[in-house]
Formats: structure tokens, sequence, C-alpha cells
């Protein structure tokens, strides 16, 4: 099996190392492009340094470009499959083995694996519960996302970012239960939380939470943050938090 992982990134200094790092040592390949970075990203980039990373520096670009980007990856991709990987998602390596495993052995009709995220909020230490997540496939409702491809003839990207499809034929892979397979795994996505040490406001940054979560078990949380001591939150926050999350818990629970 061979994979490419195809990187866009802006402005993600406080996790894209560690993103990169999480995967590295078992793909074969990353085609990473920056796209107008202006915090310490491209220098966190090029500190490591390793064969597998095809780095380039894009410069500000358009919504348009950055889907013409997405297809140009997939041209460059010589591999058999590809997987995404944005700058704010980080694998541990239980899961990011059993998603490749899974990508390899799909049934050859297949042609994306999806799998969970789970959204940390607040910190690194806590997240989303799954019924937070809006997003459906095969009848599974939660956080989820496509992530991994077959590469082969025929495969495009269509769209506007942040709504960019990937399809098939002309035929988008969202919602087409036929060409989709599950993988029971999970990374941690860094979504909520500050992304950036740079205070200016970036596109495509969403909002931080106020939830209470669930707690993430010490051998659950990534390699790669092993013996670092990322902050944890504030006593302000775990207060207000306990404060709104019954009403959001009640909110979901009506969900149809």
């Amino acid at each position: 099996m061979s994979v490419t992982v195809h990187s866009l990134v802006r402005n993600e200094d406080q996790f894209v190392g560690f993103a990169l790092q999480s995967v590295l040592p078992l793909v074969d390949k990353i085609l990473l492009y920056d796209t107008g970075s202006t915090d310490k990203t491209k220098d966190i980039i090029n500190s490591i340094h390793d064969k597998k990373i095809f780095f380039e520096e894009k410069g500000p670009v358009s919504p348009e470009k950055l889907v013409s980007f997405r297809q140009e990856m997939i041209d460059r991709t010589k591999t058999d499959f590809f997987m995404l990987l944005d700058g704010d998602e980080v694998w541990s390596s239980t899961n990011i083995k059993k998603f490749l495993h899974d990508l390899e052995t799909m049934p050859k009709e297949k042609i994306a694996v999806y799998c969970r995220s789970r959204n940390a909020v607040g910190d690194i230490y806590h997240y989303l519960p799954e019924n937070a997540g809006k997003y459906q496939f095969q009848g599974r409702r939660g956080n989820f996302n496509m992530r991994g491809f077959r590469n082969i003839p025929g495969l495009t990207v269509g769209g506007v970012y942040p709504l960019e499809m990937y399809e098939y034929q002309g035929k988008s892979l969202n919602g087409w239960d036929e060409k989709l397979q599950f993988s029971d795994s999970w990374y941690l996505h860094a979504t909520h939380l500050k992304r950036s040490s740079s205070n200016l406001k970036v596109a495509g940054i969403r909002s931080q939470k106020l939830e209470k979560g669930l707690v993430f078990q010490s051998q659950e949380l990534p390699e790669v943050f092993a013996e670092l001591d990322f902050p944890r939150r504030s006593v302000l926050y775990e207060v207000a938090a306990s404060i709104v999350t019954p009403a959001k818990n009640i909110k979901r629970s009506f969900r149809i």
C-alpha cells in the first residue's frame, strides 16, 4: 500500500507540527501547501527535515484557488491512495494505523473512507460528544469526515471552499453511500481551539466553544502530545461550561 497526504494550511502554528508528525511515519509522501501564513506555521514546517514532505508556499489565494489546489494535488499523486490532513488534525498511532488499514482493505467498489473526529473543546484534554455533530454518512450522525480516497481516474474536486466536494465522474461522494467505507477510528480535531499564535482573524477558523464535553483518557491522546504541558481550562471556563452544557444537551435530544 502507498499513501500520499494532501494538506493545505494557513496560520496553524499551534498544531501543524503535531499533525504532520502524527502521520509522517506511516505515509509515503506529504504534499503540503501554505496559503499565506503570517504566523510561525512556515517556520515549524521547515524545521521538520524529512524527504517525505514536499512543501510549497503559495501565498494568499481565493477560495476558488484553494479548490484548484485540491485538484492539483490529486493530479500530482502517484500512490494508490491519498488522505486529507488539515493543520489542526492530530492522530494517535493506534487510530492512524487502523484508518490506513481500513483504507487499504476497503472493497474494490468503494472510493472513500470516512471516520470520526473528536473535536477538542476548551483544551486538548476534552472533546465534544458525538451527538454534537451534524454530519451524516450511511445513516450515522455525528462528527464525521471523509479523510481517505482511492486514487482512481475520474476523481475530481468541485465547489468552492469551504464547501468543496470530492466527486467521481461528476457525482458528489457526499451521500453516495455505495462508494463510502466507514473506519471506526478518529483523530483529535483542534478546530475549536486557538490554532494560531497570531491575533489576526483567520478565514476558516471556527469559534471557540464553551461546553463541558467528555474527557480524553491519558492513553487516548496522540503520542505527539506526550510529556507536553498544554494549558488546561480555567476554573471560570469550567463553571460557565457547567451552566450552559445541560441546555445544549436538551436541545440535541430533540434533533430529528
